[in-house]
């Protein structure tokens, strides 16, 4: 049985993973938006982690919601 700070974590840790996967997702459609509109390229390296943490983050939150 959770307890109520157990709960809470758990509750507050599924906010932060939620948080940073809406900033992630941001950052990933701007600059797809950006390529779109302008033609360019600008996914770079960092571009790319950006869409492995997004990967990340969407399976730890997906865990955590579900309770794993």
């Amino acid at each position: 049985m959770k307890t109520s700070s157990t709960t809470r974590l758990s509750t507050w840790t599924g906010a932060v993973l939620f948080a940073l996967l809406a900033v992630n997702s941001v950052y990933l459609a701007s600059i797809t938006i950006a390529e779109w509109a302008t033609g360019r390229v600008y996914q770079d390296w960092f571009y790319l982690y950006m869409f492995l943490l997004h990967l990340v983050l969407g399976a730890r939150f997906s865990d955590a919601q579900c309770g794993f």
